[in-house]
């Protein structure tokens, strides 16, 4: 049962009803996040404060240099800034429960080799969300523009995300006519 209502938010994860009858399934099986989920139905300051506190309980870890947005008990956009020393602490963000219907990921790349965003692409393809629709990654390079690149294999991304319909790589070349996807549109 729950695999099926999660399969009716992520193809439309913009449904907050959706949300609500997973959360009122949680919720009779005392899960807290069907708890989490069921507020956004009245948000007083009392409701506020409760998924406030269920957010920090049942989250990742906050991002070092960014922020994320939850909809609806699961983290919908999250953004941070990462260089391949993070890649343990980038996968252990990206297989936390909260992400499992996450629609935006924005990441800037830092470190040292700036133009070396492969491994980011493969570590993102490793870890699916039937959600997602858009991923951004970009560099933050202090000389001024992102240094000139080649070409980006993405062909493991679009296997992984067959919903995503926005994707931004910031200084590499995409050839047109190389990426074939049903649903990318930007």
């Amino acid at each position: 049962m729950r695999d099926q209502l999660e399969a009716a938010i992520d193809a439309n994860p913009d449904l907050a009803d959706n949300y609500l009858v997973l959360g009122d399934w949680l919720q009779e099986r005392q899960d807290p996040r069907g708890e989490l989920i069921g507020l956004h139905r009245d948000l007083t300051d009392d409701a506020k404060a409760r998924i406030a506190a269920l957010q920090r309980e049942l989250g990742p870890p906050a991002p070092s240099y960014g922020s994320w947005a939850w909809f609806y008990g699961f983290v919908r956009r999250y953004q941070d800034l990462v260089s391949e020393d993070d890649r343990g602490r980038l996968a252990a963000v990206l297989d936390d429960p909260s992400l499992r219907h996450l629609h935006t990921l924005e990441l800037g790349l830092g470190g040292r080799a700036y133009d070396e965003r492969q491994w980011l692409i493969e570590l993102i393809a490793s870890r699916p969300r039937p959600a997602w629709r858009s991923v951004r990654i970009n560099s933050y390079w202090t000389g001024g523009n992102d240094p000139p690149a080649g070409a980006l294999e993405l062909t493991k991304l679009w296997t992984a995300l067959p919903r995503v319909t926005r994707v931004v790589v910031a200084a590499r070349t995409i050839v047109p006519g190389e990426i074939r996807s049903e649903t990318l549109t930007e």
